[in-house]
């Protein structure tokens, strides 16, 4: 048995992104660690027993040496072709014993490198559970290696130093590679974007419970003669949208030139330039505040902080009634069946920064089906706007709490919600509960009344008829439907990869689920879901729509209407066939997890109504926790998240 050339190469590469993580996993392959040896060829697509044949390889030397290919004379570490030297090894003579004896058969192609500059290289962007690109991973070829936006979302979560990421992107942009620069180009625009949003809900934010978006500074310093190469380097692209991203990004200091005047007034970038903004499509918009709120901080007082009261108040209530039987009240979604190994697809059709953001397959996800109900003394599967939320690691799993870099996001059926602000939602949970039926006469009249009569002194009558009719609409909707027809819709714009985005999910397979509509059983439909998903699996695809010049309330209330068009496929996901479990890794997590947690761990950052639906479910959880029955195991008042725009 021999270690055939394409796992070499494998191994090869994935040395010298990763030695210390290789080094572990083939040690665990060695001792034999329970599970080790399937995990790693699963996620490198290597024979188990090349795997053996590796680690036993590498019991012999100090994995701390890089691998060196046959024919690289010198005995030098190899290096992708055209990697910025900031993220190369570092120079000087490997070992030649134990794994770099996983040499090339004669005859055959020795030199990694030639195979990377003629593309030959085998492309690991999903050999991992959870794909890593550019700096991060040191992918083949010059622009494999240009920092993107993947880079910048490890620089947030603090997988990757600031400084040397910064110190690629420079290179990155002073390189005679036309097509290098224009890449680089378009990640100092990403950078710009979220520097500008970071530094505006610091604004915003202060004086609030929200927790604002946050990004490192990232230092891009240029001497008088880098700027003068910076100029040339961009003229040779002939490119004007670059032209125009490298004079914004010094003259909002994105780039830090030795003397300011010399790169922004270059003339032969002002030449090449429109003259144009430079800024990223779908960033330049303003958060406002809700609810007829003057500023954000207003907003938290008279909108935020009511909503957290009222959902107090419920589980309070609820749990004095009840006891320690209680479920008490929580976030939308945080009852219903979950499923877990789930994988997203990237469309071939997406855009080219929905690609760099997320590779070509990430694994390890979990969806959660559910019928919405926030009211602990109903049934999650009445359907009132119906649900799904979907929960994705791109760096880490999700069960042991490794994630670092998570996508989770939630979408109701239909393209209206009937509250807009934190306050008016939870006092409409805490005063009705719909019936599944859709129609007001099944409703509770007295609670019905009370709830109007509210309103009407509170000068809100006409406020909450409208909430009232848009959730019997939608409610009944939902009973007309089989769970693939409802259509998914986020309930506030995300801020992802830089820009204002909506999200849309729409179930593509099987498209014949059952519609229990007669069923007395309250969990009929989740069961319908259930017994569909465990014999043929679900496939899910997600839509974005860049939002036209930021305007983040697009995305609400009625904004659905006339952005459909331009929306884009960014991939699907895959449910694989699998029985509901309460033991299962997904229930697990979304029990502990039981609203969309905030933070720098977050892919895309809810803002509007996000802004108050995560405070407001912190609020739901912290009380939980805090009634929760000694018996139960649980620890009291721990908190898991924070409070943020999500």
């Amino acid at each position: 048995m021999s270690i055939s050339t394409q796992s070499r190469l494998i191994l090869n590469q994935l040395q010298t992104q990763d030695p210390v993580g290789v080094r572990k996993a083939l040690d665990e392959v060695a001792q034999e660690t329970p599970g080790a040896l399937q995990a790693f060829s699963a996620k490198t697509g290597i024979p188990p027993a090349e795997l053996r044949l590796a680690a036993g390889l590498a019991l012999e030397e100090n994995l701390g040496h890089q691998f060196v290919a046959a024919g690289d004379p010198a005995g030098k570490v190899t290096r992708g072709a055209d990697k910025p030297s900031a993220f190369g090894p570092a120079d000087g003579g490997a070992n030649t014993g134990g794994l770099t004896r996983l040499r090339f058969d004669a005859g055959e192609t020795s030199n990694v490198q030639s195979l990377a500059v003629a593309g030959a290289a085998p492309d690991l962007s999903a050999a991992f559970t959870t794909p890593s690109y550019g700096v991060v991973s040191g992918t083949s070829g010059a622009l494999g290696a240009v920092p993107s936006s993947r880079d910048l979302l490890s620089v947030r979560s603090g997988d990757a130093d600031p400084a040397k990421v910064a110190a690629a992107l420079k290179e990155a942009l002073l390189s005679p590679n036309p097509a290098v620069v224009k890449k680089a180009a378009r990640t100092l625009q990403i950078l710009e974007s979220y520097q500008r949003k970071a530094a505006a809900d610091a604004e915003n934010y202060e004086g609030t419970g929200f927790v604002p978006f946050r990004f490192p500074k990232l230092e891009i310093r240029l001497s008088a003669q880098e700027s003068d190469a910076l100029a040339r380097a961009v003229t040779t692209t002939r490119d004007p949208e670059t032209a125009d991203i490298v004079l914004m990004s010094a003259q909002r200091g994105v780039l830090t030139p030795a003397d300011p005047s010399a790169a922004v007034a270059s003339p032969a970038l002002i030449k090449l330039g429109t003259g144009g903004s430079g800024l990223l499509k779908g960033s330049e918009g303003k958060e406002s505040p809700r609810g007829g709120a003057k500023s954000f901080h207003e907003e938290w007082i008279k909108e935020v902080e009511p909503g957290m009261r009222n959902i107090r108040e419920v589980i309070i209530k609820t749990a004095e009634a009840r006891g320690a039987a209680c479920p008490y009240a929580r976030g939308n979604h945080a009852k219903g069946v979950e499923f877990g190994d789930v994988s997203m697809k990237v469309s071939p059709q997406a855009p080219e920064w929905v690609k760099d953001l997320f590779g070509s397959v990430v694994k390890g996800g979990m969806v959660r089906v559910s019928g919405s109900q926030t009211n602990p003394d109903e049934p999650d599967s009445k359907p009132h706007q119906p649900g799904v939320r979907i929960t994705l690691p791109l760096e880490g799993r999700l069960e042991d709490g490794t994630a670092s870099q998570i996508l989770d996001i939630t979408a109701n059926s239909g393209e209206t919600t009937h509250a807009n602000t934190g306050r008016k939602h939870t006092h409409f949970t805490k005063s009705l509960s719909l019936p599944s039926e859709g129609g007001l006469l099944d409703s509770n009249p007295a609670r019905v009344a009370k709830f109007l009569a509210g309103g009407l002194v509170r000068g809100e009558l006409f406020e909450e008829v409208g909430q009232i009719r848009s959730a019997l609409g939608a409610t009944k909707k939902a009973n007309q439907e089989p769970f693939h027809e409802h259509e998914l819709f986020a309930r506030h714009a995300y801020f992802i990869d830089g820009r204002y985005v909506q999200i849309r999910l729409e179930i593509v397979g099987p498209k014949d689920f059952p519609n229990p509509v007669d069923d007395p059983d309250p969990n009929a439909r989740l069961n319908a879901v259930s017994s569909t998903v465990a014999d043929r699996g679900m496939k899910i695809a997600m839509y974005f729509t860049e939002i036209p010049e930021g305007r983040a309330e697009l995305a609400e209330v009625e904004g659905w209407q006339g952005l459909r068009a331009s929306e884009v496929l960014a991939g699907t996901f895959e449910v694989p066939p699998q029985q509901v479990s309460s033991d299962s890794a997904a229930h697990a997590y979304m029990q502990e997890h039981s609203f969309i947690p905030a933070g720098e761990k977050m892919v895309a950052t809810g803002v509007g109504l996000g802004r108050h639906r995560t405070a407001v479910y912190q609020a739901s959880q912290d009380q939980r926790l805090l009634r929760r029955s000694p018996a139960s195991g649980q620890a009291s008042g721990r908190r898991s998240g924070g409070i943020s725009g999500l």
